[in-house]
């Protein structure tokens, strides 16, 4: 589908939520995620902890296979630093991705629900804004709690291609291919339950009423 003029403003009014996140860092700081998530101060070390399932760096040996889900959100936070930035750096770009996604993510499934709708446009764009400035998303950033935040960022993608999976029966493996591929970085979540109640509520009322 070709582009329209009102769709690259769209996008420019998206990306522009990407700076959002840099009113939270200030001149002095070392790192801006905490609370009880830990900030990793060698993510690229951390990055390759997580590809074994043992590790003996403390009590003579544990297992770490738990790691083994986290891989992908510690690659996105690894790949900043491998090109040669700095921890204070990396943290503004993987907030700032993890703020503008959030808003793509929500504005893709709202074209998807809302085509061919005389108000698709305001759907979108409002469905995007209030999502991402949403109460969870807010409040997963205040925490540190990054990979929560790439899970709700993926989510609304996942909705969205599941529709269109639903709508379009002649190409369902390809929808199959691609949530089976958006299967892994949501594999990255893992924390208390309750912090991730929304996104089970959402994904089990979309599949019941749907």
């Amino acid at each position: 589908m070709r582009m329209k003029r009102a769709d690259y403003i769209d996008m420019l009014i998206l990306a522009s939520f990407a700076l959002v996140p840099f009113l939270w860092f200030r001149q002095g700081y070392d790192a801006v995620a905490g609370f009880d998530f830990s900030i990793y101060l060698n993510p690229v070390a951390t990055l390759k902890k997580s590809m074994y399932l043992w590790s003996d760096a403390m009590a003579g040996g544990y297992d770490s296979s738990h790691e083994v889900s986290s891989m992908e959100y510690y690659l996105f936070f690894s790949i900043p630093v491998m090109l040669g930035t700095s921890l204070y750096t990396a943290e503004k770009i993987v907030f700032s991705s993890l703020f503008a996604l959030q808003g793509f993510s929500m504005y893709y499934m709202m074209g998807a629900l809302f085509h061919g709708h005389p108000g698709a446009r305001t759907a979108r764009l409002a469905g995007a804004f209030l999502y991402a400035f949403s109460f969870p998303v807010m409040a997963h950033f205040g925490r540190g709690n990054l990979m929560a935040l790439l899970a709700y960022a993926l989510l609304p993608l996942l909705l969205a291609l599941l529709k269109k999976g639903f709508d379009d029966q002649s190409r369902r493996w390809r929808y199959i291919l691609m949530l089976s591929l958006l299967a892994f970085p949501l594999a990255s979540v893992k924390g208390h339950p309750a912090d991730f109640l929304v996104i089970f509520l959402v994904t089990g009322f979309f599949i019941l009423f749907h």
